[in-house]
């Protein structure tokens, strides 16, 4: 895929349309994860309650069903043009600018991070296992494994903050919403990575405070211990 763009058609437009709209769609549940997690640093109460306010939207079951739908197939389309690209690495691949190379990066990141959130989180509450997590569940997370939680919260944040934020601009000059080269000039534009480095620090800031903050309900803390120390192995725990 050319950087600089033009108006010449892209060479797999169609399979990149389906990328970027099914894009879209998963887009919105990383931007609520983002705010939700963001939430933390305002306390307990005000994470809770707007962990219980997003979840209305990204838990609902028709949501559920399009947002499966929508990153499968947006896994698919990516796997796709992957192939065409550089057959998964084993052939030469196009010359590309280093945020385009990024952002390539950074959805594959998401793609297994998602499959291993999935399966830590959504699945085990559906499977009855134990309650919708909240702050007392992140809270003992964070202190049983602080180094291993920070890391792998850490780049899911930041991968789908970057995946997000470069994918906007390059689909909206795709479908000539912008001139052509706005891609360009907005990826390597100072103010852009100034937003990307704004909204990743605020992550963060909810992140510690999730770490640090203590919850004001002890049975919370009794009920969630017992659950963390079975799921962490121990290698990841804080010695």
């Amino acid at each position: 895929m050319s950087v600089t763009t033009s108006d010449a058609p892209h060479p797999n437009l169609r399979s990149f349309l389906f990328l970027a709209f099914s894009g879209m769609f998963f887009g919105i549940f990383l931007s609520l994860h983002i705010i939700g997690t963001s939430v933390a640093a305002f306390g307990e109460l005000a994470f809770n309650q707007g962990l219980e306010l997003l979840r209305k939207v990204y838990q609902h079951p028709a949501f559920e069903v399009c947002l499966a739908a929508s990153f499968v197939l947006h896994m698919i389309a990516g796997s796709i043009l992957h192939w065409r690209r550089d057959k998964f690495g084993f052939a030469p691949s196009p010359p590309a600018q280093w945020y385009v190379r990024l952002q390539r990066l950074s959805g594959s990141v998401i793609g297994f991070i998602i499959l291993l959130h999935v399966s830590g989180t959504r699945l085990p509450v559906l499977l009855g296992k134990h309650r919708p997590e909240d702050f007392a569940h992140l809270h003992v997370l964070f202190r049983t494994a602080p180094v291993f939680v920070f890391a792998y919260c850490g780049i899911y944040a930041g991968c789908a903050i970057v995946h997000l934020l470069l994918g906007i601009p390059q689909v909206f000059e795709r479908v000539r919403a912008l001139p052509s080269g706005s891609y360009h000039k907005i990826a390597s534009h100072w103010l852009f990575w100034f937003l990307v480095v704004a909204t990743t620090s605020s992550v963060f800031a909810g992140m510690y405070a999730l770490y640090d903050l203590t919850p004001a309900n002890k049975a919370d803390l009794e009920y969630w211990t017992p659950i963390v120390q079975a799921n962490v192995p121990a290698m990841l725990r804080s010695t």
